[in-house]
Parts: structure tokens; C-alpha cells; sequence
């Protein structure tokens, strides 16, 4: 299969705080790990989240899609953010890390983080939206 067209294999995608990369070994410090935004009222604006994304099996140029959708897929994507990764190994462990800034989220509930490769659906994870459970 060509290399624009193939699918590489998923081995993380991880949403956090920060991220940093240190200058000397090239290694990736993930700040903040969650799964879930808690807020008191809905709407709310999550000001601030990392997605780090690290695949094998990638070669040459490949198109990458971020999306943040609701988990009945009956709203516009919250998010939608589309960039390139370009690999020269497919043996490396290849990363990105995406800041998303101001994503609002309408109401409580289940969303999904989504990765499409070269517009092919690589893997997703949950957000779950909480508001405190009244007493």
C-alpha cells in the first residue's frame, strides 16, 4: 500500500494539561493526564487541552484530523483541527501534541475525542462532561 494511503497503528492518544518536550532528548513530559471535564454549569469553556498522539507504522507524509464531536453525533464538531505528521521510519514511534484552546462544551454528558489518518478513522477516546450531582 502506498504510504499516503496507509493507516498507521494507534499506540496512544492521551488529552492533559501541558506538555513539554525537553530540547536534549527529544522525550515528551505529559502534565495534567484526564478524562473528564467537571464544571458547575453548562455551557462551559474548557480553556485549555493537550492531545499527544503517538503511532507506529507511518511512513512519509500523513494527513492527521482531530475532532471533538457529542457522543450521539447530533451537534456541528466542537473541534476540528487537521494537520500533518511526516515520518521517515515506519519502526519509529511517531508523536504529535495539538493544543486545543476554548473548546465549549454545550451541556453535560458523553463526547469523543476522534484521529483520522489520511482521512481513515484511527481511534478515539471518551470525555465525559460532569456537572456535581445534586443532593
Amino acid at each position: 500500500m502506498p504510504a499516503e494511503l496507509s493507516i498507521p497503528m494507534p499506540l496512544a492518544l492521551l488529552m492533559c494539561d501541558g506538555a513539554h518536550r525537553d530540547p536534549s532528548t527529544g522525550k515528551w513530559t505529559l502534565l495534567g493526564l484526564f478524562n473528564s471535564i467537571h464544571a458547575v454549569e453548562f455551557p462551559t469553556t474548557h480553556p485549555l487541552m493537550v492531545v499527544y498522539l503517538a503511532v507506529t507504522d507511518a511512513h512519509g507524509k500523513i494527513s492527521v484530523r482531530f475532532r471533538i464531536i457529542d457522543g450521539d453525533e447530533e451537534r456541528d464538531p466542537l473541534v476540528l483541527i487537521e494537520t500533518e505528521l511526516t515520518v521517515g521510519d515506519p519502526r519509529v514511534v511517531a508523536d504529535i501534541v495539538i493544543p486545543i484552546r476554548d473548546v465549549t462544551f454545550p451541556e453535560p454528558g458523553d463526547y469523543r475525542l476522534q484521529v483520522f489518518t489520511n482521512n481513515q478513522f484511527l481511534m478515539e477516546r471518551r470525555i465525559l462532561a460532569m456537572a456535581p450531582e445534586r443532593q
